[in-house]
């Protein structure tokens, strides 16, 4: 009979024993849940809603409609650059318009690589700005010439920036 009184309270302290762990357990779950909840809350909110300059986001439904927008930020008049856009073999003309812009205060336009005609975003943008003068970054192989013709009919001067070939990486 005392070997069975023995193995009850073995049993007993082992059953003591996993209880308290049991309870340790589920704090520490009950811990980890509220880090988790807090976690989510956090990461709901963006980090720039919390920062006091949240800096303005200029942006159109088209790479386009984008460049016209950011035309309008500028405050810039009286001429413009036209780049290609829509092709990647076409990029170094685009990127080229970057510094040319600075330095004459004109902002870069976009047209789709090898349109036939002039995008209406850019069209409305050129006589908003009342530009007179547009600087092309490309050659008629990209910019057709009925694109120049075009901005030409409405009275602005056309300047062809265009190399007859595209440096290549040997």
């Amino acid at each position: 009979m005392q070997l069975i009184h023995v193995t009850t309270t073995q049993n007993l302290a082992k059953t003591r024993g996993e209880i308290n762990y049991m309870k340790t357990l589920k704090k520490a779950k009950k811990v980890i849940a509220s880090l988790a909840i807090a976690a989510l809350a956090l990461t709901a909110v963006p980090f720039n809603a919390l920062a006091a300059d949240v800096p303005l986001r200029i942006a159109g439904n088209t790479a386009i409609d984008t460049a016209v927008e950011i035309s309008k930020q500028t405050g810039w008049s009286g001429a413009a650059i036209l780049a290609p856009a829509g092709k990647l073999s076409t990029m170094g003309d685009a990127l080229a318009a970057g510094p040319l812009s600075f330095s004459i205060k004109a902002p870069i336009l976009l047209n789709e690589a090898g349109s036939p005609s002039l995008n209406e975003a850019t069209k409305g943008e050129l006589t908003r700005l009342g530009a007179s003068t547009v600087y092309v970054t490309s050659g008629t192989a990209v910019i057709p010439q009925a694109v120049l013709n075009e901005i030409t009919s409405m009275g602005i001067t056309v300047k062809l920036l265009a190399a007859m070939t595209v440096m290549k990486q040997p």
